[in-house]
């Protein structure tokens, strides 16, 4: 009986994230761009990242004709700029590399609690958490969480291995990315610290690699920086001012009843487990520090650091109820503590509901929608052929996309010599204006491009192009700066 189980088990330990793994991604092909719809900043990362597949510079056209921006470090833009030398640039290709990111962080989890008593129960509770509306949105929008959870956790990964040089450089791999992983990093170095006393690790010859490349890539970007200050700290304003006006909203979450538990539980692992055996101090760690970081920036894309602070939370309750309780009780117990964690996690929106999955995922009025189709082969051609009956004046001539999202999807797409272009931190301005009215459409998104169409002059009742009676794309065109109209304002941007 026991070496029938422990082949069940083995087979099990396979199928189980082959199977979950193939869910998720046929998720992420029906979520497409309706869950989300392309969103402003997938614009700001994916222009510099197509230009650094093609010319191996940050600087683009299509954000900022003078200088790079830094709206995020660049590491992120960077990464996937490497991506599309393999795959063509573009929103679809940004959005799989999310996905395929979270998907190497799911088994970067099951990986850390595969010496776990309770693996078998824990390793479910990171796959339903993982197949959840949170973690499916963050893997389907070109976004830097998924490459801050990537370096973060296979970091944490290799310290729980026992390979601290390993595990701190591909931290600083994920510093490089986004601040939100300092503060992962400052957990595994504490956790560290607390486990061996203080103790200094020592360096073997194959961990001098990992030193190496660190080394080399936080020495490249601090010198790439630091010649680059002044445009550095001005684009860093949008942020620094985003956290200094959201120390309410803060609180406001914090005070939320639905997060009593989730906060007393995050806040009380590290103590329950500071003295227990490895590696339950330092995931407990983990967990705290992603629970932190939505709070620390009360971002609406930090939900994905949630979702996964609540599933490696639950593994360790669960842990701890197949370790700590009566031996009689143990089976019993365990389980009636996973079944309760996961009807939190339900009702917190980050375990999936079985009925009607995955249609029900709800986002900021987004769900998940097959008809109509955002954008439609048909739409290019007839787009191109508008733009094209202007006559070219300057080159490039730049076209904006309102949502700004769109011009992602028209990379390569647009006739020569016209680029998307999303006026980031410059105040130079678009040739042309291409406007999409959806009923897929984030609601919010509706009323300020009917706004921005009347303001701009462009009749409502008259679209450039139709498709399926409801999908509206309309092509403005500015007049050249050389014959400036009252009737055509500056473009918003960041």
């Amino acid at each position: 009986m026991q070496d029938k189980r422990a082949r069940w088990l083995k087979f099990y330990h396979v199928l189980l994230p082959v199977v979950v793994l193939a869910i998720s991604g046929w998720v992420h092909g029906l979520a497409d761009l309706t869950f989300p719809v392309p969103w402003d900043d997938e614009a700001i990362f994916i222009y510099p990242a197509a230009s650094i597949s093609t010319s191996g510079h940050l600087q683009t056209d299509s954000l900022n004709p003078e200088r790079p921006v830094f709206y995020h470090p660049p590491a992120y833009p960077i990464a996937l700029g490497l991506f599309f030398k393999i795959v063509p640039p573009g929103l679809r290709s940004a959005r799989l590399f999310s996905w395929l990111l979270l998907a190497v962080t799911y088994v970067f989890c099951l990986r850390m609690v595969r010496e776990f008593a309770s693996r078998t129960q824990a390793e479910l509770i990171l796959s339903l958490f993982f197949l959840g509306g949170h973690t499916t949105i963050a893997g389907n929008i070109a976004r830097p969480e998924s490459l801050v959870l990537a370096f973060c956790l296979g970091g944490y990964l290799l310290l729980l291995k026992g390979r601290p040089w390993p595990a701190a450089s591909v931290l600083v791999l994920g510093c490089l990315v986004h601040p939100a992983a300092w503060f992962l990093a400052l957990a595994a170095g504490g956790a560290y610290l607390i486990d061996t006393r203080g103790t200094w690790p020592v360096l073997a010859k194959r961990d001098i690699p990992w030193v190496v490349l660190a080394t080399a890539c936080l020495t490249a970007m601090a010198a790439y920086l630091g010649s680059r200050w002044e445009w550095v700290w001005n684009d860093l304003q949008v942020s620094i001012q985003f956290l200094s006006k959201t120390w309410g909203q803060r609180l406001a979450v914090l005070a939320s009843p639905w997060n009593g538990i989730p906060a007393l539980l995050a806040i009380s692992l590290p103590v329950v487990t500071l003295r227990m055996r490895r590696p339950l101090f330092a995931l407990s760690l983990l967990v705290l520090t992603l629970w932190f970081l939505p709070i620390y920036r009360p971002e609406m894309w930090y939900s994905v650091y949630t979702a996964f602070a609540y599933a490696l939370g639950a593994c360790l309750l669960v842990e701890l109820a197949a370790c700590c309780l009566p031996a009689a009780q143990r089976r019993f117990g365990t389980a009636l503590i996973m079944v309760a964690l996961l009807v939190g996690g339900l009702v917190l929106g980050h375990v999936p509901d079985p009925r009607h999955y995955p249609d029900y995922f709800w986002w900021r009025h987004m769900r998940i929608r097959a008809q109509p189709d955002y954008i439609h082969p048909t739409d290019y051609p007839a787009i191109s052929a508008a733009l094209q009956a202007e006559p070219v004046l300057t080159q490039p001539r730049r076209v904006a996309f309102y949502p700004n999202g769109d011009g992602t999807l028209f990379i390569g797409r647009l006739p020569n010599p016209w680029i998307p272009f999303y006026p980031a931190f410059t105040d130079d301005q678009p040739d042309a204006i291409i406007f999409h009215q959806s009923r897929l459409a984030y609601p919010g998104h509706s009323p300020i491009l009917r706004e921005l169409m009347q303001t701009h002059g462009v009749n409502p009742s008259q679209p450039t192009h139709m498709r399926d009676e409801t999908e509206k794309w309309f092509v403005h065109f500015l007049p050249s700066p050389a014959a400036p109209s009252p009737e055509s304002p500056p473009l918003p941007h960041p």
